[in-house]
């Protein structure tokens, strides 16, 4: 798995790294996308020279597709002219989260991409590493057709001078696209059964170092935890528990015992999932690693969510709410402030209740991807403001409604 893994990385560095050739095919299926992108991201940290600015939202339609890539980088450069402003730093010139550029969905992605190299003051031979890998291709010619647009470019245009180009496709390029010059092929494709074995042989290489084989163990064990494999998790847990404790590392210690607590929830005990999860937030809040803390919390959120303890639940939620704005997740904030606001309703507390739907409303409308939440969110205001006295702001509700 890891020699796999290991290829992948280094075919891609060597990509980025070479002049001939413009963009890079990589073809992944939907559920190892997160996979191939971490991938990519361990480059970019290890990368010193160059910028690496990567999208992933799902492909329905390609002028879609592009406006959203748009308003991602100009919230980016917002979030990043924030942190400056507290440091000190020399702030970004803003990034417009519209165009007006012709030519379509393409001509509208290469002038995004050539306000990026403006803007963003690329010196001479430092590259722009460009990666487009969609969670999901809803409308796979689509995709193709808007790429081979795109790539399909019988000289070197100013646009793609210092750019690299990394995307997604779900499956062999077509005939189409296999004519585009000036590109590469990787396959990414590692199905359960390779994964499982991979991880397994490199975990009992005496060779491999030993930091190596508890990493490859550890997501062995994690892998077994949700396909409900109690022994395989006794054992290895009970592993990686004295490993990561002696060796201080709390951030590895919390994923194994939260894997021991997802193993429980699978089986259906959640008071003992619970009690897993709660030992796991100590070490992941030592570890100061707000993605290993958010899934603690949120598997917390879920577990008292499931077991009817809906005030705690609400707390969890804001907790994850609060973790999602830190890593500029709006998605995952709006989806957190739902949970709690449903939770306090529940609890016969509507006035409390308002106050996460009134932030997702408010989200909805400054946020375009998440438009589709403004109209559920209304109709969730209009009952609480009901029932805590608010004629006024109903009203208001049934205007907004009707438009």
């Amino acid at each position: 798995m890891q020699a796999l893994l290991d290829d992948f990385k280094e075919k891609t560095q060597a990509f980025i790294g070479q002049v001939e050739d413009f963009s890079l095919f990589v073809q992944c299926p939907g559920d190892e996308t997160s996979l191939a992108l971490k991938i990519i991201a361990d480059l970019d940290v290890a990368n010193e020279v160059d910028r690496f600015l990567a999208f992933g939202s799902p492909f329905t339609e390609a002028g879609k597709f592009v406006a959203t890539m748009r308003q991602e980088l100009a919230e980016r450069v917002r979030l990043a002219n924030i942190a400056l402003a507290e440091t000190g730093g020399r702030s970004y010139p803003p990034i417009a989260a519209t165009s007006s550029a012709s030519g379509g969905a393409v001509g509208q992605f290469i002038k995004l991409i050539e306000d990026a190299k403006t803007l963003l003051e690329f010196p001479s031979g430092q590259r722009l590493i460009w990666t487009m890998t969609p969670i999901e291709i809803a409308d796979r010619i689509g995709w193709e057709r808007f790429l081979k647009e795109l790539l399909d470019r019988p000289r070197v245009e100013s646009w793609m001078n210092e750019v690299r180009l990394i995307i997604r496709v779900d499956r062999e390029l077509p005939p189409e696209l296999r004519k585009v010059p000036r590109h590469r092929v990787q396959p990414f494709v590692f199905g359960p059964a390779q994964v499982d074995e991979g991880l397994k042989q490199q975990s009992a290489d005496p060779n491999v170092p030993e930091p190596q084989r508890m990493q490859a163990l550890l997501m062995l064990l994690m892998m077994d935890a949700g396909n409900g494999k109690a022994e395989a998790v006794k054992k290895n847990s009970a592993i990686l528990r004295e490993y990561y404790t002696k060796s201080q590392q709390p951030g590895f210690l919390a994923m194994a015992i939260d894997a021991e607590g997802t193993l429980e929830r699978m089986k259906g005990r959640l008071p003992e999932a619970q009690k897993k999860y709660e030992e796991a937030l100590t070490p992941a809040a030592a570890a100061a690693s707000p993605v290993i803390l958010r899934q603690v919390i949120q598997h917390l959120a879920d577990v008292t969510w499931d077991t009817g303890q809906l005030a705690d639940s609400a707390e969890y939620h804001q907790l994850v709410a609060d973790l999602a704005m830190a890593m500029s997740d709006p998605d995952g904030r709006v989806d957190a402030l739902s949970k709690k606001g449903e939770a306090l309703e529940k609890l016969a507390r509507p006035a409390e209740a308002i106050a996460p739907w009134e932030e997702v409303f408010t989200l909805g409308h400054t946020i375009e991807e998440l438009q589709p939440r403004i109209r559920p969110s209304l109709h969730n205001l209009r009952r609480l403001y009901q029932a805590t006295g608010q004629r006024d702001r109903v009203a208001e509700v049934d205007k907004e409604l009707a438009r």
